[in-house]
């Protein structure tokens, strides 16, 4: 068995077994990546994909800032909303690949930075939806009423003018309803703007983005490597009554042939997304004939109901007509 006796300031000896670890499929030797139990945990490419996105973040949350000081510079493109998506899909990305390049874990300090950066955000992004939502729904109560107002006064003008009148006039609603907008925003005084969901969105989102900016600027030499392996406990170790063994994660699983990708992890995974894939495309269909069937019968319904109604309507019409002619001609004969 192989080992390695480590002094720890004099006392008792810890024995490291990395006897599974003599061949050239082991990571232990190997500083560009960490694989033990068939699993990978650390691969130094994926180190430097995160520093890009970490960029990324810190490049579009501060393209964020500056679209929001200068509103002029968002234009009609929504700049602002535009760097805000690509912060927090980033932001994804950036927490997806970091779990392939752990080597020691994180400190308590970065961790609690990183709840600040991951609440900041997901609250951050949630009242910004509710602002928008309620600054729509006042914005859509201001155009429809000059809307209503409009069109009473062409009716009016119709009946004065003539049926020419406003002939060709067309209504732009995005126009309108970037007026209202703006009509709403610009009422709003300094406490409606300062404590308001917009400025909580605000202050959330700078909080998060701080986190990353810091990091950006103290990330170290760039040097990265996968200079760890794992171990078990010893205290999951039966055979080791005096907890002064340690024995590393083997290279392989044990249990691997009782795995579901036993056969193939990628062929696996990929029966799994084509499988995904196609129940995804024949429900779609399935539930986008349903719909069209239920529409088409409610549309049925509709028409006969109309038609219905206009038979009732003219039946009763006739009816009326002949009530109206048999009154007449006994009045006649009356007379």
């Amino acid at each position: 068995m192989s080992s390695m006796m480590i002094d720890n300031n004099a006392t008792p000896t810890t024995t490291i077994d990395w006897s599974d670890h003599n061949n050239e499929d082991s990571s232990i030797f190997d500083p560009s990546y960490t694989y033990s139990n068939d699993k990978y945990s650390c691969i130094v490419a994926f180190y430097h994909i995160h520093i890009v996105l970490n960029y990324i973040i810190f490049l579009s949350g501060l393209a964020c800032l500056v679209t929001r000081l200068i509103p002029g510079i968002s234009g009609k493109y929504n700049l602002h909303s535009w760097f805000g998506r690509i912060y927090i899909l980033a932001m994804l990305w950036s927490t997806s690949v970091s779990l392939l390049i752990n080597n020691e874990g994180l400190p308590t300090a970065v961790l609690v930075s990183f709840i600040a950066v991951m609440s900041g955000l997901t609250l951050g992004w949630i009242l910004i939806i509710i602002y928008k939502q309620n600054i729509n729904a006042e914005a859509t109560q201001i155009v429809q009423k000059k809307l209503v107002t409009k069109l009473n006064m062409n009716g009016n003008e119709k009946k004065n003018k003539g049926s020419n009148t406003n002939k060709g006039e067309v209504i732009n609603l995005d126009k309108m309803m970037n007026v209202a907008t703006l009509e709403i925003v610009n009422s709003k005084t300094f406490a409606q703007r300062f404590f308001s969901l917009k400025a909580a969105h605000g202050i959330l989102f700078f909080v998060s983005w701080m986190q990353i900016a810091g990091r950006i600027f103290n990330s170290g030499d760039g040097e990265f490597s996968c200079r760890t392996y794992p171990a078990f406990k010893p205290i999951f170790d039966a055979n080791n009554k005096e907890n002064n063994k340690l024995k590393l994660v083997p290279i392989h699983d044990p249990r691997w042939d009782e795995m579901p990708w036993s056969n193939g992890p990628a062929t696996w995974a990929l029966l799994i997304i084509m499988a995904s894939i196609i129940t995804a495309i024949v429900g779609g269909a399935l539930f986008s004939l349903f719909f069209l069937w239920r529409s088409k019968k409610q549309t049925k319904e509709r028409i006969n109901q109309t038609v219905i109604s206009m038979i009732s309507s003219s039946l009763k019409d006739i009816e009326e007509e002949e009530d109206v002619k048999a009154n007449n001609k006994d009045e006649k004969n009356n007379f």
